[in-house]
């Protein structure tokens, strides 16, 4: 994260904590209580993106984690129909080659279960009008070919590594944004609402709204609340 994103996600926390201290002050007004949650569902997003986004090793793990069921499940699937028309149809030699179960798939390395999806998707695309009668369309055969190549590029780990990073950097970016946006449009004119009311609440929250810039400078920038 930038120093300015790391300001403006303390400033986020900061404002969610006074909003939760004074939970009382707007507990008879429905749309603050889904308000609330928004906020601290996209700091939850931006802490875990800033996460990944630091350790993108993780992030490529888990990609290649997500990515390597999704192939086994296909492959299998595919391989099941497979099997079936090699059986109706007395071929032994592509029974032989799609004759394997879900934990046959489940023990494979990587780099094994990405070249046994793709000699799925190979007999699959040979046998493709045959297969038709058994529900097998070109779109399914696609997907499991276009999944097994994000699956072998997910083993090259420093390529991964780099995408990982990239996408977490982005959604840093989209989620501060996103609360940012709820906050000027939303919570400002709300707790601007509310004092009269609650004046300890609103002042609270307008301190909490100034951005402090932690760098050298320790200058104090408001978010221009709109209260």
């Amino acid at each position: 994260m930038t120093d300015r994103q790391t300001d403006r996600l303390d400033m986020l926390r900061a404002t969610l904590t006074v909003i939760d201290d004074h939970a009382d002050a707007w507990a008879a007004i429905p749309v603050m209580a889904r308000y609330r949650d928004d906020l601290s569902t996209a700091i939850d997003r931006v802490r875990d993106a800033a996460q990944r986004q630091a350790d993108p090793a993780s992030a490529v793990t888990a990609v290649k984690d997500q990515l390597r069921t999704h192939v086994r499940d296909a492959a299998w699937t595919l391989a099941a129909a497979l099997q079936a028309w090699a059986a109706d149809t007395d071929r032994p030699d592509v029974a032989a080659q799609a004759d394997f179960s879900p934990s046959d798939l489940i023990q494979l390395r990587d780099a094994a279960l990405a070249d046994q999806s793709e000699l799925i998707v190979d007999l699959a695309r040979t046998h493709a009008p045959d297969l038709a009668d058994y529900g097998v369309l070109p779109p399914e055969i696609d997907a499991l070919d276009a999944l097994d190549d994000q699956f072998a590029d997910a083993l090259s780990t420093p390529r991964a590594a780099i995408v990982a990073r990239s996408r977490a950097t982005a959604e840093i970016a989209i989620e501060i944004r996103n609360a940012t946006r709820l906050l000027r449009g939303s919570l400002d004119p709300m707790v601007a609402r509310l004092t009269a009311s609650s004046p300890d609440f609103a002042r609270e929250y307008r301190t909490a709204r100034i951005i402090i810039d932690r760098g050298i400078t320790g200058d104090r920038s408001p978010d221009a609340p709109n209260m």
